[in-house]
């Protein structure tokens, strides 16, 4: 059984009394992926602490004054932002350049992750990438309209979503054939 999240405040009280550097990111899967840079790239010693979320993260940056004399950094993956602009009062918190930071590792992996691929692994990637962005498309659309959308799925059940979608699609081309 998984331990329990720490709260924000809980974190608050834990960057108070430390005298680490630390890096205060989104989620464990976050955490894991820039400790396996540090590993690789870091000289300095730096802890990165997942707070849960990004309105975690938010939460605990809103509370930074109290952090006097600790080395802290807040990033979380920008999601909406890149559409809606950062919201006022959260303009030292480093956001990803992309939509997340798995999406900015694989846009600046040397060599290319797409150039590792065979042929049918980079025709089955292409595909789900253009699924996952009309899929994306939408979701943004909605949310810039107020609309509640989940960005927070897993591409596997987006997968089953979107093969519903696209046969629905693929149904409609077959009628209108069908009519011409």
């Amino acid at each position: 059984m998984p331990l329990p999240r720490p709260t924000p405040e809980e974190i608050v009280e834990m960057l108070k009394r430390s005298s680490l550097r630390t890096v205060v990111v989104e989620g464990e899967n976050d955490a894991l992926m820039f400790r396996i840079l540090q590993e690789k790239f870091a000289e300095v010693p730096v802890d990165f602490l997942p707070a849960g979320n990004k309105d975690a993260v938010c939460e605990i940056y809103a509370r930074r004054r109290e952090l006097k004399g600790s080395k802290v950094v807040f990033l979380v993956d920008s999601d909406l932002w890149l559409f809606t602009g950062r919201p006022k009062g959260y303009g030292d918190i480093v956001a990803t350049e992309g939509y997340s930071i798995e999406n900015d590792i694989i846009v600046t992996a040397e060599p290319s992750l797409t150039a590792l691929m065979r042929d049918f692994e980079l025709r089955k990637y292409t595909s789900l990438i253009e699924r996952l962005s009309f899929w994306f498309i939408a979701a943004v659309s909605k949310t810039l309209a107020g609309e509640s959308v989940d960005l927070k799925q897993h591409p596997r059940q987006l997968c089953d979503e979107l093969r519903e979608v696209f046969e629905l699609k693929s149904d409609v081309r077959k009628e209108i054939a069908e009519v011409e």
